[in-house]
């Protein structure tokens, strides 16, 4: 949030504001986290490829994980949030601090 004053008085502007982060935002993922999911996927299309028909199952934890991953990725962060990188800080000290 950016604060600057007018004429009025103070004004707001709700520049880069929780509602509009997201991947097309500035935030970081963590490369480990990438890494991870990219291994995960590369496994499971592996197993898709071994399978002789059209059906497959993929380990339980697994699946799990590439879920919790991918969710992990897609969801909308508060700055007092945990980090999503899982270094136990809070999202404002860790990948969500402004350089």
């Amino acid at each position: 949030m950016n604060v600057s004053q007018t004429s009025s008085g103070w004004s707001r502007s709700m520049a880069g504001s929780r509602s509009t982060a997201g991947l097309s935002g500035s935030r970081q993922i963590s490369p480990s986290l990438v890494a991870e999911l990219i291994g995960l996927l590369n496994e499971r299309d592996r197993i898709m490829c071994a399978s002789a028909d059209r059906t497959y199952a993929l380990p339980k934890e697994m699946y799990l994980r590439i879920m919790q991953i991918q969710e992990m990725l897609h969801r909308e962060v508060g700055r007092n949030d945990p980090c999503p990188c899982q270094s136990g800080l809070k999202y404002k000290k860790c990948c969500g601090r402004e350089y």
